[in-house]
């Protein structure tokens, strides 16, 4: 049935892109085994700063732009955006390298880990490749060109799980880890400009500033709301990592763990299915075809998120210990704590897109500043009553989890909202 909705193209797009995200998912599963035998628990918890650090500021360094290149009719225009997005996140990333120069003690302190003060500086430059792969990610999505970007994640992943165990024996043990995922992305960037080189007739030349300004403002509804409001999800996203980072600290690395087991490839494989249902539905105009869509979609995947919650569940209690050495057998019950927030994060990512094409941006914005406010107190609340890091990470969990399922339910509404006004306003033409 969904795929008779959607086409058969939609269904091979995200075959592509789920198959090369699986792909790209396994090389870190398999090799997670030997690099939690090289690294520690604190080595980990650096990583996770790191990149929580790198995934918050790279959303002011685009102002979210990168959506806008996908809806422009003509690819001309679409160029002037990924232009703008790449210049603008050079001149921010170039700022936030002179920034982390200056607050690296700081932070280092602040998150009660000493490596801190090497790995803040490099911060813009995590910043700019994050960027410039987001950039590219669009237009090539737009391109329909998902083979590449399937590819490109087994590219980088590859390349940053082999760095990894690379900078360990080269003696770079306290930050492989950080060194070694900043190389796949550099790898992961090379590899998308040689791709867009290729490619595109005249690839860095007719710069339009004239024309690039018009384009900024006709897509301004980016910068007002969504940028604010991308903000603050990232923001709580990674608000448990900073917070315990503080009140918390020895368990950051468990929790990283736990990320790199369940959370991370789950995401990819939602941000997949995201990105291609998103460049199918703008092209749906049919509002009753959109809530078929919502509705089939949403059966296969609530199955899925059902599956892997019992998978884990059914674990035996020694497996972390076994898999990953004696050092992460503490995290196997941060993994059942976690999943459950995972699993509803998973299904609410397919269809975050649902409310743009609605043109629900001031929505979101509201929502994410309510769910900011949500899971800090609920974290606050564990440390000012003086919970122990696993009861207030169960709150946390419980909490995020409430807030998805709601998102789920809140997409499927506004879809049906927008059917009924579709169908109330043809009545109205046919009278």
């Amino acid at each position: 049935m969904l795929k008779r909705l959607l086409g058969n193209e939609f269904v091979i797009n995200v075959a592509k892109l789920v198959s090369g995200t699986t792909l790209a998912q396994a090389i870190p599963f398999l090799a997670l085994p030997l690099i939690t035998r090289l690294f520690t628990p604190s080595d980990f918890a650096s990583l996770e700063q790191f990149i929580m650090l790198v995934e918050i500021l790279v959303i002011p360094a685009t102002l979210k732009y990168e959506f806008a290149i996908m809806q422009p009719k003509h690819n001309e225009d679409a160029k002037q955006l990924l232009y703008f997005v790449l210049l603008f996140c050079f001149s921010v990333s170039l700022l936030y390298s002179l920034i982390g120069f200056f607050a690296a003690p700081k932070a280092a302190e602040m998150f009660n880990n000493p490596d801190a003060l090497w790995f803040i500086p490099l911060v813009g430059v995590g910043v700019f490749l994050a960027g410039i792969n987001l950039g590219f990610n669009y237009w090539f999505s737009r391109q329909k060109r998902y083979g590449l970007l399937a590819s490109t994640k087994v590219i980088e992943t590859s390349t940053a799980e082999g760095s990894k165990i690379g900078f360990w024996y080269g003696g770079f043990r306290n930050l492989g880890l950080v060194y070694g995922f900043l190389t796949g992305r550099l790898l992961m960037t090379a590899t998308y400009i040689t791709r867009y080189i290729k490619g595109t007739s005249a690839a860095f030349s007719g710069f339009n500033g004239k024309r690039m300004r018009a384009l900024l403002k006709e897509f301004s509804e980016y910068p007002r709301y969504t940028t604010l409001g991308s903000f603050f999800g990232r923001a709580t996203a990674w608000l448990h990592i900073f917070m315990f980072s503080i009140y918390f600290e020895p368990v950051v690395g468990f929790i990283a763990l736990a990320r790199r087991l369940a959370f991370a490839p789950l995401n990819i494989i939602s941000l997949s299915f995201s990105q291609v249902f998103y460049q199918k539905i703008s092209e749906v105009n049919d509002s009753r075809k959109l809530q078929k869509i919502y509705d089939m979609a949403l059966r296969p995947l609530l199955v899925f998120g059902v599956v892997i919650i019992i998978v884990v569940y059914l674990l035996p209690d020694n497996t972390f210990s076994f898999v990953f050495g004696e050092k992460w057998g503490m995290a196997q019950p941060y993994v059942e704590i976690l999943i459950f927030w995972f699993v509803a994060n998973f299904i609410s990512t397919c269809f975050a897109f649902i409310l743009l094409r609605l043109n629900k941006q001031k929505q979101m914005l509201q929502l994410d500043i309510a769910h900011f406010i949500l899971v800090f107190l609920s974290i606050y609340v564990g440390i000012l009553s003086n919970w122990d890091a696993i009861s207030t990470l169960k709150l946390f969990a419980s909490v995020q989890a409430g807030y998805y399922a709601f998102m789920i339910w809140l997409g499927r509404y506004y879809v049906k909202e927008f059917a009924y006004q579709n169908n109330l306003d043809s009545e109205e033409d046919d009278q």
